[in-house]
Protein backbone atom coordinates (compact mmCIF):
# COMPACT_ATOMS: atom_id res chain seq x y z
CA UNK A 1 0.00 0.00 0.00
CA UNK A 2 3.27 2.42 0.64
CA UNK A 3 4.34 1.76 -2.41
CA UNK A 4 0.85 2.60 -4.18
CA UNK A 5 0.73 5.55 -1.89
CA UNK A 6 4.12 6.87 -3.38
CA UNK A 7 3.13 6.35 -6.97
CA UNK A 8 0.09 8.36 -6.31
CA UNK A 9 1.45 11.25 -4.37
CA UNK A 10 4.59 11.44 -7.11
CA UNK A 11 2.37 10.96 -9.79
CA UNK A 12 0.96 14.57 -10.26
CA UNK A 13 4.11 16.31 -9.50
CA UNK A 14 5.50 14.70 -12.20
CA UNK A 15 2.28 15.39 -14.80
CA UNK A 16 3.03 19.01 -13.17
CA UNK A 17 6.34 19.52 -13.97
CA UNK A 18 5.48 18.31 -17.74
CA UNK A 19 2.39 20.50 -18.05
CA UNK A 20 4.71 23.81 -17.22
CA UNK A 21 7.46 22.53 -19.90
CA UNK A 22 4.34 22.48 -22.20
CA UNK A 23 2.37 25.61 -22.46
CA UNK A 24 0.30 25.37 -25.63
CA UNK A 25 -1.67 22.06 -23.55
CA UNK A 26 -4.69 23.03 -23.06
CA UNK A 27 -6.26 22.69 -18.49
CA UNK A 28 -9.05 20.22 -19.97
CA UNK A 29 -5.75 18.12 -22.25
CA UNK A 30 -4.40 18.20 -18.68
CA UNK A 31 -7.57 17.16 -16.60
CA UNK A 32 -8.04 14.10 -18.81
CA UNK A 33 -4.56 13.20 -18.81
CA UNK A 34 -4.68 12.98 -15.09
CA UNK A 35 -8.07 11.76 -14.75
CA UNK A 36 -6.69 8.77 -17.34
CA UNK A 37 -3.30 8.32 -15.17
CA UNK A 38 -5.22 7.63 -11.68
CA UNK A 39 -7.26 5.51 -13.61
CA UNK A 40 -5.14 3.50 -14.73
CA UNK A 41 -3.23 3.22 -11.36
CA UNK A 42 -6.65 2.27 -10.11
CA UNK A 43 -6.93 -0.46 -12.72
CA UNK A 44 -3.67 -1.67 -11.81
CA UNK A 45 -4.28 -2.15 -8.06
CA UNK A 46 -7.77 -3.47 -8.77
CA UNK A 47 -6.38 -6.70 -11.09
CA UNK A 48 -3.25 -7.60 -9.17
CA UNK A 49 -5.31 -8.01 -5.43
CA UNK A 50 -8.96 -7.93 -3.89
CA UNK A 51 -8.88 -5.96 -1.00
CA UNK A 52 -12.18 -6.45 1.69
CA UNK A 53 -13.10 -5.00 4.63
CA UNK A 54 -10.94 -6.60 7.45
CA UNK A 55 -12.45 -7.94 10.72
CA UNK A 56 -13.00 -6.22 13.99
CA UNK A 57 -10.33 -5.96 16.43
CA UNK A 58 -10.44 -6.47 19.69
CA UNK A 59 -7.24 -5.15 22.03
CA UNK A 60 -7.33 -6.01 25.23
CA UNK A 61 -3.90 -5.06 25.33
CA UNK A 62 -2.39 -1.68 25.94
CA UNK A 63 1.04 -2.37 24.56
CA UNK A 64 -0.11 -3.73 21.27
CA UNK A 65 -1.08 -0.69 19.14
CA UNK A 66 -2.48 -2.08 15.63
CA UNK A 67 -1.20 -0.19 12.92
CA UNK A 68 -3.58 -2.15 10.22
CA UNK A 69 -5.36 -4.72 9.76
CA UNK A 70 -5.89 -5.36 5.89
CA UNK A 71 -7.64 -8.26 3.97
CA UNK A 72 -6.43 -8.74 0.10
CA UNK A 73 -7.06 -12.15 -1.72
CA UNK A 74 -8.82 -13.86 1.54
CA UNK A 75 -5.58 -12.96 3.94
CA UNK A 76 -5.60 -10.60 6.69
CA UNK A 77 -2.44 -8.74 7.23
CA UNK A 78 -1.84 -7.55 10.67
CA UNK A 79 0.26 -5.23 11.93
CA UNK A 80 1.26 -4.32 15.34
CA UNK A 81 3.67 -1.81 17.14
CA UNK A 82 4.98 -2.48 20.63
CA UNK A 83 4.24 0.77 22.38
CA UNK A 84 5.02 -0.04 25.73
CA UNK A 85 8.84 0.12 27.15
CA UNK A 86 9.46 -3.09 27.51
CA UNK A 87 10.42 -5.98 25.77
CA UNK A 88 7.58 -8.19 24.25
CA UNK A 89 8.98 -11.92 23.66
CA UNK A 90 5.19 -13.45 23.86
CA UNK A 91 1.78 -12.53 22.83
CA UNK A 92 -1.56 -14.50 22.61
CA UNK A 93 -4.05 -13.62 19.59
CA UNK A 94 -7.87 -15.41 18.90
CA UNK A 95 -8.99 -15.41 15.38
CA UNK A 96 -10.96 -18.38 13.36
CA UNK A 97 -12.49 -19.77 16.40
CA UNK A 98 -8.98 -20.73 17.97
CA UNK A 99 -6.15 -19.20 19.40
CA UNK A 100 -2.56 -18.34 18.31
CA UNK A 101 0.35 -18.00 20.82
CA UNK A 102 3.53 -16.65 19.93
CA UNK A 103 6.63 -17.32 21.93
CA UNK A 104 9.99 -16.30 21.31
CA UNK A 105 11.86 -17.62 23.44
CA UNK A 106 12.34 -20.55 21.14
CA UNK A 107 15.09 -18.14 19.74
CA UNK A 108 16.79 -14.73 20.19
CA UNK A 109 14.07 -12.59 18.50
CA UNK A 110 11.63 -10.73 20.68
CA UNK A 111 9.54 -7.10 19.68
CA UNK A 112 11.46 -4.20 21.44
CA UNK A 113 9.76 -0.82 22.15
CA UNK A 114 8.31 0.60 18.61
CA UNK A 115 9.39 -2.00 17.19
CA UNK A 116 6.87 -3.19 14.30
CA UNK A 117 5.70 -6.74 14.38
CA UNK A 118 3.74 -8.14 10.93
CA UNK A 119 1.46 -11.71 10.64
CA UNK A 120 -0.29 -12.86 8.08
CA UNK A 121 -3.32 -15.67 8.48
CA UNK A 122 -6.14 -16.98 6.09
CA UNK A 123 -8.92 -15.40 6.09
CA UNK A 124 -12.89 -16.15 5.66
CA UNK A 125 -15.10 -12.49 5.81
CA UNK A 126 -18.11 -15.31 6.33
CA UNK A 127 -16.69 -16.97 9.67
CA UNK A 128 -14.26 -14.35 11.19
CA UNK A 129 -15.84 -11.29 11.83
CA UNK A 130 -13.76 -10.41 14.54
CA UNK A 131 -10.20 -11.06 16.08
CA UNK A 132 -9.13 -10.61 19.46
CA UNK A 133 -5.36 -9.21 20.43
CA UNK A 134 -5.50 -10.97 24.03
CA UNK A 135 -2.21 -10.41 25.74
CA UNK A 136 1.67 -9.75 25.41
CA UNK A 137 3.88 -11.13 27.72
CA UNK A 138 7.31 -9.41 28.32
CA UNK A 139 10.71 -10.38 28.79
CA UNK A 140 10.83 -10.01 32.37
CA UNK A 141 7.76 -12.18 32.76
CA UNK A 142 5.65 -9.27 33.91
CA UNK A 143 2.39 -9.49 31.03
CA UNK A 144 -0.34 -6.74 29.92
CA UNK A 145 -4.02 -7.94 29.03
CA UNK A 146 -6.32 -10.64 29.96
CA UNK A 147 -4.53 -12.58 32.83
CA UNK A 148 -5.98 -15.71 31.58
CA UNK A 149 -4.41 -15.70 28.22
CA UNK A 150 -1.17 -14.10 29.50
CA UNK A 151 -1.43 -17.52 32.18
CA UNK A 152 -1.57 -19.71 29.20
CA UNK A 153 1.79 -18.51 28.22
CA UNK A 154 3.35 -18.39 31.46
CA UNK A 155 2.10 -21.94 32.73
CA UNK A 156 3.20 -23.37 29.18
CA UNK A 157 6.42 -22.18 29.88
CA UNK A 158 6.94 -23.46 33.07
CA UNK A 159 6.27 -26.68 32.21
CA UNK A 160 8.96 -26.53 28.95
CA UNK A 161 11.43 -25.47 31.82
CA UNK A 162 10.77 -28.08 34.09
CA UNK A 163 10.95 -30.79 31.52
CA UNK A 164 13.91 -28.89 29.99
CA UNK A 165 16.08 -29.31 33.49
CA UNK A 166 14.86 -33.55 33.56
CA UNK A 167 15.94 -33.91 30.14
CA UNK A 168 19.08 -32.03 30.49
CA UNK A 169 20.03 -34.58 33.46
CA UNK A 170 19.55 -37.13 30.89
CA UNK A 171 21.98 -36.04 28.38
CA UNK A 172 24.27 -35.18 31.14
CA UNK A 173 24.59 -38.98 31.85
CA UNK A 174 24.51 -39.88 28.72
CA UNK A 175 27.24 -37.95 27.79
CA UNK A 176 29.25 -39.64 30.53
CA UNK A 177 29.33 -43.12 28.50
CA UNK A 178 32.44 -43.98 26.59
CA UNK A 179 32.49 -42.94 22.75
CA UNK A 180 32.07 -46.97 21.61
CA UNK A 181 29.13 -47.38 23.89
CA UNK A 182 27.18 -44.12 23.05
CA UNK A 183 25.16 -44.75 19.74
CA UNK A 184 23.74 -48.03 21.67
CA UNK A 185 22.53 -45.40 24.61
CA UNK A 186 20.53 -43.20 22.11
CA UNK A 187 18.01 -46.09 22.49
CA UNK A 188 18.00 -46.24 26.42
CA UNK A 189 18.23 -42.29 26.20
CA UNK A 190 14.86 -42.01 23.87
CA UNK A 191 13.07 -44.67 26.63
CA UNK A 192 13.80 -42.23 29.28
CA UNK A 193 12.64 -39.39 27.42
CA UNK A 194 9.72 -40.84 26.36
CA UNK A 195 9.02 -41.97 30.07
CA UNK A 196 9.09 -38.69 31.96
CA UNK A 197 5.85 -37.54 33.00
CA UNK A 198 3.53 -34.89 31.73
CA UNK A 199 1.96 -34.22 35.23
CA UNK A 200 -1.73 -34.78 36.40
CA UNK A 201 -2.57 -31.71 38.74
CA UNK A 202 -0.48 -28.78 36.84
CA UNK A 203 -2.92 -26.72 34.63
CA UNK A 204 -3.58 -27.58 31.09
CA UNK A 205 -0.71 -24.93 29.59
CA UNK A 206 1.35 -26.46 32.05
CA UNK A 207 1.34 -30.38 30.42
CA UNK A 208 1.36 -28.51 27.60
CA UNK A 209 4.65 -27.13 28.12
CA UNK A 210 5.77 -30.57 29.08
CA UNK A 211 5.18 -32.76 26.16
CA UNK A 212 6.20 -30.22 24.11
CA UNK A 213 9.55 -30.45 25.55
CA UNK A 214 9.57 -33.98 25.33
CA UNK A 215 8.37 -34.25 22.27
CA UNK A 216 10.95 -31.61 20.50
CA UNK A 217 14.11 -33.76 22.21
CA UNK A 218 12.56 -37.50 20.76
CA UNK A 219 12.04 -35.96 17.48
CA UNK A 220 15.97 -34.46 17.80
CA UNK A 221 17.29 -37.84 18.99
CA UNK A 222 15.25 -40.03 15.90
CA UNK A 223 17.20 -37.31 14.11
CA UNK A 224 20.70 -38.51 15.38
CA UNK A 225 20.01 -41.80 16.11
CA UNK A 226 19.04 -42.30 11.62
CA UNK A 227 22.32 -40.16 10.57
CA UNK A 228 24.34 -42.06 12.94
CA UNK A 229 23.22 -45.50 11.12
CA UNK A 230 25.83 -47.74 9.99
CA UNK A 231 27.99 -46.46 7.24
CA UNK A 232 27.69 -42.72 7.92
CA UNK A 233 30.30 -40.80 9.32
CA UNK A 234 28.33 -38.86 12.59
CA UNK A 235 30.19 -37.27 15.48
CA UNK A 236 27.96 -38.11 17.69
CA UNK A 237 29.43 -36.75 20.71
CA UNK A 238 29.50 -33.25 19.20
CA UNK A 239 26.03 -33.47 18.20
CA UNK A 240 24.74 -34.73 21.96
CA UNK A 241 26.41 -32.04 22.89
CA UNK A 242 24.61 -29.38 20.69
CA UNK A 243 21.76 -30.80 21.39
CA UNK A 244 22.38 -30.65 25.17
CA UNK A 245 23.67 -27.04 24.38
CA UNK A 246 20.43 -26.00 23.16
CA UNK A 247 18.04 -27.55 25.84
CA UNK A 248 20.15 -25.68 28.93
CA UNK A 249 20.12 -22.48 26.61
CA UNK A 250 16.30 -22.74 26.07
CA UNK A 251 15.32 -23.64 29.65
CA UNK A 252 17.49 -20.12 30.45
CA UNK A 253 15.47 -18.06 28.46
CA UNK A 254 12.46 -19.56 30.18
Amino acid sequence: MKQLHRKLTGGPSHVETQIRCSKPISQITVFVFVSLALLGLTAWRSSSSTKVDGPRVINQTTAFQVVGADVVNNVLNLTLRNVSEKTINGYSLALNGGFIRTDFTIGVSAIAPGQIEERSFPYDSSQTPEMEIQAVVFADRSFNGSIVAAYSILHRRDGLKVQLQAIDLLLKAALESSDAKLPANLDSLLSEVDALPEGRHETRAFRTGLHDAKSDLKMMLKSLMTESSPGRNLALRQRLNEVRWQVTERAKRL
